[in-house]
């Protein structure tokens, strides 16, 4: 359970975090606390920063579940819309605020601003709150069970502001009016200057999940003009709770065209060794994370049986790693078939996270780093520009290391110099090969290609075998090796390129290098989807067309 705790530490911080502060934010020792961090990192979930030490989401890793990232987002879109209309009819912020799993804080991972120029904005304020502070973590206080709510009662009630309640009978009574009025008010304890109007938001077992909450400027604004608004919240949470469903999970997954898939290669070993890849890790830790993408590719769920014959994991050992996935709330249960399914509510919780790694130029750069730092190379997605002559550098990546290529300096190149170049060449039809040759085939160095007989070899060997090479064809002292990169439709729209400049690109390296780069292509076609060039030029990843930051070899 501490590293669920851990993982959802590091998780609510866009900055990440450093071993001291999730330490001192959990309580646990420091020792304890950097062990699973390592192993958390070893097993891809979070990435430690070598120049700051704070560890964050790996974005990487969900780039294997490329898949569900669609239903996830389609999800999340969903209940998007739900808190947009309730915003704009209210004019208010709305939220869906939940519980940390340590059960303390508050956190809002979903919101939706209202289109006016006074409003309460939550990506300004710290990043959780007290759980007795806001009005939706009242929402899940009020309905604890007894034992429970006792237990919250054991520690002291930190204060948010000056408002916030910090007496245990006040706070009681306050819950008891909760029950029942069916809703709660938060009169500037969670923010300075800020109310909230809650509901509570109920999982698919009938328990309280978190709240639905309307944020509002001034301190007594969701009390005295907010409460109208009690049953259009009311609705909208029951929309969301809907959405939590196991059944309505898997709709989206149908509706999405996913089936079932194989278990990334990084997690295919269920019982990783203590110490793996020089990394020591926490074996509970690993076998837990390895379990949980074991259910990413299993969206009707699985049986205690199920685990322990395809993990295998005595079932002892896969009962306790699927409950604590379970009380960490990214599972759930299903007591009438005994299957643990992902949770929907797992998705919603980590709606930040997926965004960004949703993010076409995110993952794709992800992906490319990965290279980069195994090769000690320049790595980029070389792709024809529009016009289909040179090649663009959409995305790349640089070496740590002072020697390498610099992106998109010196002059454009010609599609056929490149080694990302031969392998869009090479996939296009006869005539559409010859439409480009009759252009002229132009010179880079003395080493390019300019016989229209020497490149249709070179382009039948690229088919042959697979790859494509440039011997300095465009620059001199920089050879690169491609393989070529299709779109989820499966037409190849140009390749994935290692750009070496320290030594001659030889059999060896590129025996070494070609496994890598295959696997890196298959990952990068998943994220090509409909609208993918688009969307990375919507985000500024690719310069203006003509630029001298848009070629590379």
């Amino acid at each position: 359970m501490r590293a669920v705790l851990i993982l959802d530490a590091v998780e609510r911080s866009a900055e990440g975090k450093s071993l001291s502060e999730v330490s001192s934010e959990l309580g646990l020792d420091k020792a304890t606390t950097l062990r699973i961090l390592e192993t958390l990192a070893a097993e891809r979930v979070l990435v430690k920063d070598a120049s700051t030490s704070r560890y964050s989401s790996d974005l990487t890793s969900w780039t294997y579940f490329s898949e569900f990232l669609r239903p996830a987002l389609t999800l999340i879109s969903t209940a998007e819309a739900i808190l947009d209309d309730l915003s704009e009819s209210a004019e208010a912020t709305s939220l869906l605020v939940l519980p940390t799993l340590g059960g303390r804080t508050a956190v809002a991972p979903m919101h939706s601003c209202p289109d006016v120029s006074l409003y309460y904005d939550p990506r300004r304020a710290p990043e959780s709150r007290p759980l007795h502070a806001p009005a939706a973590g009242k929402c899940y206080l009020a309905a604890l069970p007894k034992e429970e709510l006792a237990r919250y009662f054991e520690s002291k009630l930190e204060r948010a502001t000056d408002n916030t309640i910090t007496s245990p009978s006040t706070l009681r009574r306050e819950l008891a009016r909760v029950r029942r009025q069916g809703y709660a008010l938060s009169r500037g304890e969670a923010h300075d200057g800020a109310s909230g109007l809650a509901v509570p938001v109920r999982a698919p077992t009938g328990a309280v999940a978190g709240g639905l909450a309307l944020g509002f400027v001034g301190t007594d604004v969701a009390e005295r003009e907010g409460k109208a608004f009690v049953p259009a919240l009311a609705a909208a949470a029951q929309q969301l709770s809907g959405l939590m469903t196991w059944r309505s999970w898997l709709r989206y997954v149908r509706q999405a065209g996913v089936q079932q898939v194989q278990m990334p290669s990084p997690w295919d070993t269920p019982d990783p060794a203590v110490e793996e890849d020089g990394v020591r890790r926490v074996r509970t830790v690993a076998r837990m994370i390895r379990l949980m993408a074991f259910l990413f590719t299993r969206p009707e769920g699985v049986s205690v049986g199920e685990v322990a014959e395809r993990r295998r994991l005595g079932k002892p050992t896969a009962w306790r790693l699927l409950n604590t996935l379970v009380s960490g709330g990214m599972l759930w249960q299903d007591a009438s078939e005994k299957r643990y399914r992902v949770s929907p509510l797992f998705w919603l919780q980590r709606a930040p996270v997926l965004r960004s790694a949703a993010s076409r130029a995110g993952a794709v750069t992800s992906v490319l780093k990965e290279v980069a730092e195994a090769t000690g190379q320049t790595v980029s997605l070389g792709l024809p520009d529009r016009e289909e002559r040179g090649g663009v550098a959409y995305q790349y990546a640089l070496p740590g290391r002072p020697v390498c290529w610099r992106v998109g300096h010196g002059p454009p190149a010609p599609l056929h110099t490149t080694a990302g170049g031969k392998c869009y060449l090479a996939a296009q039809s006869k005539w559409a090969l010859e439409k480009y040759i009759r252009r002229g085939l132009a010179s880079m160095t003395d080493r390019s290609i300019t016989s229209p007989e020497q490149l249709r070899r070179e382009l039948e060997e690229v088919r042959r075998k697979g790859y494509a090479v440039n011997r300095e064809e465009v620059s001199r002292g920089a050879e690169a090796l491609a393989v070529p990169v299709a779109d989820a439709r499966g037409t190849t729209v140009g390749g994935v390129v290692i750009i070496s400049v320290t030594t001659k690109l030889t059999e060896k390296q590129i025996k070494q290098w070609l496994p890598l780069l295959r696997r890196v292509a298959g990952r990068l076609s998943q994220l090509l989807v409909p609208g993918w060039r688009e969307q990375l030029e919507e985000q500024g990843s690719t310069p203006a067309a003509g630029s001298r930051e848009e070629r590379v070899t």
